[in-house]
């Protein structure tokens, strides 16, 4: 009667270590995975960060009534829209940091390099009526978001 009792406690503690076990093993997995999950989340904020500055920029140079260029401009921590500068063929590759933890580069569709929209006085944007604008994260992620350009509403992203 000893030994049956002795056996069933010892089982019970073999169930409770494999559990404590097994709980060890999920903490371990869980802490593994939250960078990567961390990383999705950012980047989606610094993608959504873009669409935001991209809206603005294009509102305020459809509004006004001279050419301008829309670019990003890396000397600074944020995005800032170039105001009357000169349209150009020149493709100068620029980068937006947002809160120095990444990078973003604003593609203009008609060049791997160019970062430059020019829009005309009547508030015509050189790229058509609509345009797409290819965010790349520092990673090489792709996001390809639409926009129109008598507004700067982003109509889709892809």
């Amino acid at each position: 009667m000893t030994c049956a009792v002795r056996h069933t406690v010892n089982k019970q503690g073999m169930t409770i270590i494999e559990l404590m076990l097994v709980m060890v093993i999920a903490a371990l997995g869980l802490l593994a995975v939250t960078p990567s999950l961390m990383s999705v989340v950012n980047r989606r904020n610094d993608v959504d960060t873009a669409v935001m500055l991209l809206e603005h920029a294009v509102a305020r140079a459809v509004l006004s009534s001279s050419p301008h260029t829309f670019a990003y401009d890396s000397s600074t921590a944020g995005a800032k829209v170039c105001e009357g500068c000169p349209c150009s063929d020149s493709t100068v590759e620029r980068t937006a940091k947002f809160g120095g933890r990444s990078s973003l580069t604003i593609v203009a569709p008609d060049s791997s390099t160019t970062t430059e929209i020019c829009f005309a006085p009547d508030g015509s944007v050189a790229l058509g009526i609509t345009y797409s604008v290819v965010v790349l994260d520092e990673s090489g992620k792709e996001t390809v978001i639409d926009v129109i350009a008598s507004t700067g509403k982003v109509i889709a992203r892809r």
